[in-house]
């Protein structure tokens, strides 16, 4: 049986309750009288960011804004819809990625980016806050599984993305905006 504790959680149809696999106590979906089963979601990472952009990316407002890349390692399409971002990963609930939205869906070993600008009416890619660039924490963060993946930072960015190569894998490195990219992202 689920039991759940009483939350203060500003987020409607999220409960409190015992994760069956690891026993610790979760923010999750309500699965009131029966046993929480959990779809947890593996295999996607921050794979790039950018905190100071020089305008070599934009966003379809046309603003030069920093932003975060996902990566979907996984052998499916997977849904960011219903999960959470943070740049604290204290408050793992900050903001939520919107549910009900094709956007917000990432193929098999591509990548979906989310515009960290703090500009929500721009739609549900635009996130509820920006990024530090000498200090951060970004942190995906799923009901009932806990964190998915995170990471932290301590060290100037500015006008640099640091990204996974290859995708999804192996070390973190340097890379100045590059025009030569073409100005794409997620490729």
């Amino acid at each position: 049986m689920n039991f759940t504790k009483a939350s203060t959680s500003l987020f409607s149809d999220i409960t409190f309750g015992k994760d069956p696999q690891s026993g610790q106590w979760e923010y999750m979906e309500p699965t009131s009288l029966s046993i929480n089963l959990l779809n947890v979601l593996k295999n996607i990472f921050i794979n790039e960011f950018l905190t100071v952009n020089d305008g070599t990316y934009l966003d379809e407002y046309g603003e030069p804004d920093d932003w975060i890349e996902i990566y979907n390692a996984f052998p499916d399409t997977i849904d960011l819809a219903g999960l959470f971002i943070t740049d604290i990963l204290q408050d793992p609930l900050k903001y939520q990625i919107l549910e009900g939205s094709p956007l917000s869906r990432i193929p098999s070993h591509e990548h979906k980016v989310l515009w960290a600008d703090n500009q929500t009416d721009q739609g549900g890619l635009h996130l509820g806050f920006k990024l530090d660039s000498r200090e951060e924490q970004i942190g995906i963060y799923q009901v009932g599984s806990g964190m998915i993946y995170s990471l932290s930072y301590s060290h100037d960015f500015s006008g640099a993305i640091l990204r996974r190569l290859p995708d999804g894998s192996g070390k973190r490195t340097l890379l100045l905006q590059d025009p030569d990219r073409g100005g794409e992202l997620g490729k």
